[in-house]
């Protein structure tokens, strides 16, 4: 974790992008250690990841569908822009609604929109299923 962190930060300094990635956990704080690692490198892993996890949904016939996309964006997160990214990738139409829309937008995206499918923090989920 320290190499990894010192040569983040070495990148940095030499203008290299670094990407952030802030902890908090699923509490939507963001936590004060952001971890830096090399941009580049993390673009390539998620590529990777994202390219085998669409092969899998395409491969179940989960292609074609609207999600409502209820992560978080802001104050270092980047769950919005990445999920987004991935469903995307997997046929899915994104509606980046994002974390803060109260029940009622949702529930009227999901009805304007003809989304079948939601995808955010497991307690915004519980939450919306309880409303």
């Amino acid at each position: 974790f320290l190499d990894r962190n010192r040569g983040a930060i070495r990148a940095r300094a030499a203008g290299r992008p670094v990407y952030y990635s802030p902890s908090g956990g699923t509490s939507g704080r963001t936590m004060a250690s952001a971890v830096p690692t090399l941009a580049l490198e993390n673009a390539e892993q998620r590529a990777r990841l994202f390219d085998e996890v669409a092969r899998e949904v395409r491969a179940c016939g989960g292609d074609g569908r609207t999600t409502v996309n209820l992560f978080s964006a802001g104050r270092l997160y980047r769950s919005l822009e990445i999920v987004g990214e991935l469903l995307e990738r997997c046929g899915h139409s994104n509606l980046p609604l994002g974390a803060r829309a109260d029940d009622a937008e949702v529930f009227a995206a999901v009805e304007r929109y003809g989304a079948d499918g939601l995808a955010g923090m497991s307690s915004r989920l519980v939450a919306l299923a309880n409303a």
